[in-house]
């Protein structure tokens, strides 16, 4: 006589309960989802991009740009470089009635690369010293950045916003505002030296999501310095953008307000 095979219900377990037991063990065996990281939002004049930083995996790059947003130092900021296919910049001026200011910044740092600088990443400019308060979004995957730009968060609604902008027409004032994209202002308005006023600017404002936790990451001594904003430089060198798009002299025009 032929014997059965052993089932589910031979043992006494029924079919659902060994699919439950089944999908515990599998749980078990399976990582835990990270855990999302400090959400952002920017509320630009052309609409708002939502942002999600990478508190584990890049904590310096993420503390030292918790501090400008917690210092309100992005605040009336404005994008000041745009590249179309490449990058959008800001995070270097922000606007003081008639004048483009340089945001204060903290002593420069260096963080280690990676993740890529794909499309729709946010990561941190910086010049040979390292990088301050000026950050980028990535329009397109530029890899060839990854060497030297830090990636510290990613865009997770708006990318279309930064499209918008990116789209806008830029105008060769000297630099470093040689590639700033303006609204509702022309070649013709440029020819003619029409004034640039507030209205033409792109302003963002870099607002932490109700109740978004913006206390800083223990990441160590190393950070330390990153907290003492007192005694700052009031006059910060200019600092370079991400490498690579086409930069070009354009005009020595100071930007007039």
């Amino acid at each position: 006589m032929p014997i059965a095979p052993m089932t589910a219900m031979r043992r006494g377990i029924a079919p659902r309960g060994l699919e439950t037991i089944l999908a515990a063990g599998l749980a078990l065996l399976l990582p835990a989802p990270a855990s999302a990281g400090t959400q952002l939002h920017f509320e630009t004049v052309l609409g708002d991009v939502d942002v999600e930083l990478f508190d584990t995996l890049r904590p310096v790059s993420v503390n030292n740009f918790l501090n400008y947003v917690n210092d309100g130092d992005y605040t009336d900021s404005v994008v000041h470089r745009s590249v179309p296919g490449f990058v959008i910049q800001g995070g270097g001026f922000f606007l003081d009635g008639v004048s483009l200011v340089p945001i204060p910044t903290d002593p420069p740092f260096q963080d280690i690369s990676g993740p890529s600088n794909l499309r729709g990443t946010l990561a941190m400019a910086e010049n040979e010293l390292g990088a301050t308060s000026q950050w980028f979004i990535n329009l397109a995957d530029n890899t060839g950045l990854d060497p030297d730009f830090t990636v510290f968060g990613e865009v997770t609604f708006g990318m279309d916003v930064v499209d918008a902008i990116a789209a806008l027409p830029t105008f060769p004032f000297a630099a470093p505002f040689n590639q700033i994209p303006l609204r509702d202002y022309t070649a013709a308005d440029f020819a003619a030296m029409v004034r640039v006023t507030e209205d033409h600017f792109v302003i963002v404002h870099a607002i932490p999501e109700p109740g978004a936790n913006l206390q800083l990451l223990a990441a160590g001594p190393l950070l330390a310095f990153l907290a003492r904003r007192r005694g700052r430089s009031k006059r910060p060198p200019v600092r370079s953008a991400p490498a690579g798009g086409s930069s070009g002299d354009g005009a020595n025009r100071v930007l007039e307000l």
